[in-house]
């Protein structure tokens, strides 16, 4: 009799080589991955939808080392063996392109296939180092392109010239792209509009390319919200061209990927098991106007109006240009973000009752570090500006605004059963298609455009009465009815201080770093490069010395012995005040007339 043969089966020989080449993990949404233990930390995920990939470099390698030839129902076997040992493991993390990084540093995945990664740490003294292999799992899409590595002294000011962008929305700019890079706060959604010819396409490919190259950056309007999430979920950043309709849908989800936003749907051929995706990204828009914006959705909106350009480059000389500046520009971007973060690891957390209170102080520590220039005063103009779009769109906005008009000293008092009546009568009968009928519909787009009616001027009271349950509103115009985004912010601040002494616990000191973490230090430094810690400053606030702390300043308006300039630089206006800002720790003088500053903020000594 012959004996049995010993050669292991190609499913036993399959399981056994993966087990040898790849650890099996799974996410923290429960989905099944490998990762190859000689290569990158990089995840390849082995959902039904994700198997593919898997099983083809599967078999290739098997048939390098084996010399077999697994068929499907070899390799099929094998990956259910495999799936079992992914779901004996703990969850883990798993990021795309963007991840967090101990001590408050973020890492940034390049890309490419040696799988190297960019950490930037506000302790290190260089700012930003390559790494080889990511010290995070990250897990990348047909959508994730290559960053090419980037090079220490650029500088991103060509972008400001080669698009003609204003100081103003320069510092949006800038700090969208620094918001774009954390993935531990919203992102504001970034809209850029203008007419044909001004530049909107071109200015959002080259921030994707910036922050998160694809090989489809500019992208259509999605058809429905299931496909929104299964775009959205495959890439970091996400553009959509030419937007001649927000609908309401897309407004809505929109302002939910902005602040986070999760879908739940059954598991592709199962009755009970899930499939969960988490969106938080940062999303740009173009479109030549900006129509009808929803109060929710301009209020995380950083709204860019360009010009009509009457001379630029052509366009294949421009991508030959950005080409070539490419990583230049990412390591300015780095090293910015290095700053930054240095700036807001020494501040304390910010308690703003603000919507994007992150972003706002995201770029106060950028106006410290130095980084920007007066982007977060910019940035509170830019919503006020945007309240004011909101409200000429909004039917009840306008209507309450002209109510109240009438008479601006009397305001208004009642129910929202009385205040539709009031409203009702102060439109003589036009009423616009979607005007409220009823009082409950009423009160519910009341609380939706609450805040924009504060941004118009509008105070929006509610209170109970007190012999009943019946809800009172109380509808009045501010004193100044050209309220800023500013003074709501110095009041936000008063009610809840950004900074509370002994509010916050200390933060826990850093974890040492891992020997296996291998780090490629950057290209050499210029001569004249002080490092994070030199830049510093003694004292409880940490703020960061930069190089317009060193120029000479105008006089104080702190101080009235000093000769300042009484003509505004603009207008030639004498009529000028001084603005406190910043909690009232500092003033700016400004013009009254046409509101442009006189002198910087100083600082009370």
């Amino acid at each position: 009799m012959s004996g049995h043969n010993s050669q292991p089966s190609i499913p036993q020989r399959l399981v056994e080589f993966a087990r040898k080449t790849y650890r099996f993990g799974q996410s923290e949404q429960k989905e099944p991955f490998a990762v190859q233990l000689s290569g990158p930390n990089l995840a390849l995920f082995l959902s039904e939808g994700e198997r593919a990939g898997f099983r083809n470099r599967l078999a290739r390698d098997f048939h390098k080392t084996d010399g077999a030839f697994p068929r499907k129902q070899c390799l099929g076997d094998a990956i259910n063996v495999l799936l079992a040992d992914c779901a004996d493991t703990a969850p883990e993390p798993c990021y795309r392109r963007v991840a967090p990084h101990r001590d408050g540093g973020i890492i940034v995945d390049l890309g490419g296939p040696d799988g190297k990664a960019v950490v930037i740490s506000p302790n290190d003294p260089v700012g930003w180092r390559l790494v080889a292999p990511s010290p995070v799992l990250f897990h990348r899409t047909e959508l994730i392109g290559p960053i090419a590595d980037p090079v220490m002294g650029g500088s991103l000011d060509e972008i400001q010239r080669l698009f003609n962008l204003t100081d103003r929305q320069w510092a949006l700019v800038q700090g969208w792209i620094l918001a774009a890079f954390d993935c531990d706060i919203p992102h504001p959604i970034l809209a850029i509009f203008g007419p044909a010819g001004a530049g909107k396409s071109c200015l959002a490919r080259l921030l994707v390319r910036l922050c998160d190259p694809s090989p489809c950056p500019l992208r259509s309007a999605p058809d429905s919200e299931k496909d929104w999430h299964i775009a959205a979920a495959s890439s970091w950043v996400y553009a959509i061209d030419n937007v001649s309709d927000l609908k309401t849908w897309l407004s809505e989800a929109l302002c939910k990927a902005a602040t986070g936003d999760a879908r739940v749907v059954r598991a592709l051929f199962t009755d009970k098991g899930l499939a969960v995706t988490k969106l938080r990204l940062p999303v740009i828009i173009t479109s030549i106007e900006a129509g009808r914006l929803r109060g929710d959705f301009g209020d995380r909106l950083v709204m860019l109006e360009l010009p009509r350009r009457d001379r630029t480059k052509a366009e294949r000389d421009m991508e030959r240009l950005i080409s070539v500046w490419l990583p230049a520009w990412h390591g300015a971007v780095f090293t910015a973000l290095a700053k930054t973060l240095a700036a807001r690891s020494g501040a304390k957390p910010t308690t703003q009752s603000a919507r994007m209170a992150d972003f706002m102080h995201l770029l106060r520590c950028a106006d410290e570090a130095g980084v920007t220039v007066d982007a977060e005063r910019a940035y509170q103009e830019n919503r006020r500006d945007t309240a004011r779009e909101v409200g000429d769109g909004d039917e009840l906005v306008a209507a309450i605004t002209k109510m109240l008009q009438k008479d601006p000293n009397a305001g208004w008092h009642g129910t929202a059963s009385e205040l539709l009546q009031a409203l009702n009568a102060s439109l003589n009968d036009e009423k616009p298609p979607e005007w409220p009928k009823i009082a409950n519909t009423l009160s519910r787009r009341l609380r939706r455009v609450e805040p924009v009616l504060r941004d118009c001027g509008v105070r929006c009271e509610r209170s109970k009465h007190p012999d009943s349950r019946v809800v009172l509103i109380t509808l009045s115009l501010s004193e100044n009815k050209e309220t800023s985004l500013a003074s709501y912010a110095a009041e936000a601040e008063d009610t809840f201080p950004s900074e509370i002494d002994g509010f916050f616990p200390n933060d826990p000191p850093a974890p040492e770093r891992s020997p296996n973490d291998v780090e490629t230090p950057p290209a050499p430094l210029p001569s004249d490069h002080r490092t994070i810690a030199e830049r510093s400053l003694p004292g409880p606030d940490r703020r960061m010395t930069t190089d317009r702390d060193r120029m000479p300043r105008k006089a104080s308006p702190l101080e009235p012995s000093l000769n300042v300039s009484g003509t505004c630089r603009n207008c030639g206006s004498k009529n000028l005040t001084d603005k406190p800002y910043h909690g009232g720790r500092s003033l700016r003088r400004e013009c009254v007339d046409c509101e442009a500053f006189v002198s910087y903020p100083q600082w009370n000594p």
